[in-house]
């Protein structure tokens, strides 16, 4: 696996719209969308797919695959000597809005949810729904960052798909309620 280094907040000659905050481990086939940054020390498995507007901390592990358990040893063979049969890499997707605290290691194969927040040290076994608080070891759920209709409108209305310049200057991110008062103006011009 590649290693990036990067000093702090340059950009990312993959995509500008993503800075590299210091040194990162960046496995193959990783796509990272649009405004989202990776914090220093952080290992991203090959196959993850992560969306845009997302928040990852220091040292996290996204994508760790899982090693051979019930082979004369776990050490992966396939994987570092590429013998007898090919190294299956499981996918791992990040949404889009998602923070990952510091610290924080997803197994491979697990998906997050789009608006999700995962606690500082959490290890994520399993599928997170969107707009899920998780934390713990394993990360279990703690709360919704909003009740489930206002999830439902955030999810049907896509805000991290709109231009820059509409998210920058008429969106008021500060205010949830204003927020979707504005997604939906916007909305209804679409579908006019």
């Amino acid at each position: 696996m590649p290693v990036e280094q990067a000093p702090q907040n340059t950009q990312n000659p993959q995509n500008p719209q993503n800075p590299l905050l210091g040194y990162l481990i960046v496995g193959d086939d990783v796509l990272i969308g649009d405004h989202s940054y990776i914090s220093e020390l952080s290992h991203v498995s090959q196959g993850t797919v992560i969306g845009k507007f997302c928040s990852i901390g220091n040292l996290c592990t996204l994508g760790a695959q899982p090693h051979p358990m019930k082979a004369l040893s776990s050490f992966p063979f396939q994987r570092v000597f590429q013998v007898r049969k090919e190294w299956q890499t499981l996918g791992t997707k990040i949404g889009n809005d998602v923070w990952i605290g510091s610290n924080v290691v997803v197994l491979a194969g697990v998906t997050i949810g789009d608006g999700a927040v995962i606690g500082a040290g959490a290890v994520v076994t399993k599928d997170v729904e969107p707009y899920a608080v998780m934390a713990g070891n394993p990360a279990r759920l703690l709360r919704y960052r909003f009740p489930p209709e206002i999830v439902d409108e955030l999810l049907e209305y896509r805000w991290w798909d709109l231009p820059i310049g509409t998210i920058e200057t008429i969106l008021p991110y500060d205010d949830i309620e204003q927020s979707l008062d504005v997604l939906r103006v916007i909305r209804s011009k679409v579908a006019a």
